[in-house]
């Protein structure tokens, strides 16, 4: 086999019963049969056969998703990833770039061809924020996805609750003990806000002598 154009001997333990011989390449991308023949310790032929080998320096690929919004404590990253012709996955790994800090290889693989990470940010002591996401692929021949030119998705990560502030249009006075008068002309405004990173407020209710919720649609 060491005759072979383009591939060599990298290992062969003769002294034992491995059932594979490796063998690096530098053939030229196509496609290749490879005979061989196997002989015991004393000469006796025992088996040939032949295997086609394709060569190739293609890449696989890998795409990944999640949510817009996410405040349950783990962000889950649903990932495909493709090998080409007859390669197969070997593993793909999640990155992640928070707040545009820069790209954080998070240490989170999965093998397969699709799965989901959960990504939780406190794993990596890191709080709400804008995440982006990509994944690297690598196939059985070891051949790594290169690193796409932007994110595949962002999620906002936001578990911190809005505030509001009750604010009066017209006539008021507030008592020592803290009690708010008002008269007939007077409007009460609701001003509700969300901090960054703001997933947005959603709507607001207010309450009156211990009424059921009312949604506020302005004064």
């Amino acid at each position: 086999c060491d005759a072979l154009i383009g591939f060599s001997l990298v290992e062969n333990d003769e002294f034992t019963n491995a059932d594979k011989i490796k063998f690096s390449s530098d053939a030229p991308v196509g496609l290749y049969t490879i005979t061989y023949e196997l002989v015991d310790t004393f000469d006796d032929f025992v088996l040939n056969d032949a295997y086609e080998v394709t060569v190739t320096l293609a890449k696989p690929s890998s795409s990944a998703s999640s949510p817009t919004y996410d405040n349950s404590g783990s962000i889950d990253v649903d990932f495909t990833s493709t090998g080409v012709g007859a390669t197969e996955i070997d593993f793909t790994t999640l990155y992640y770039n928070k707040d545009n800090a820069g790209w954080t290889d998070s240490g989170l693989t999965l093998t397969g061809n699709s799965g989901t990470f959960s990504f939780n940010p406190s794993d990596f002591e890191l709080g709400d924020g804008s995440y982006e996401f990509y994944t690297i692929a690598t196939d059985d021949i070891g051949n790594e996805e290169n690193a796409p030119l932007s994110a595949d998705s962002t999620t906002v990560y936001d578990t911190t609750p809005p505030s509001t502030s009750l604010e009066f249009n017209g006539d008021s006075f507030e008592d020592e003990g803290g009690s708010i008068y008002i008269n007939s002309f007077t409007f009460f405004i609701l001003n509700s806000e969300d901090p960054e990173p703001a997933s947005g407020v959603s709507a607001t209710y207010y309450s009156i002598d211990e009424s059921d919720p009312i949604l506020y649609e302005g004064s």
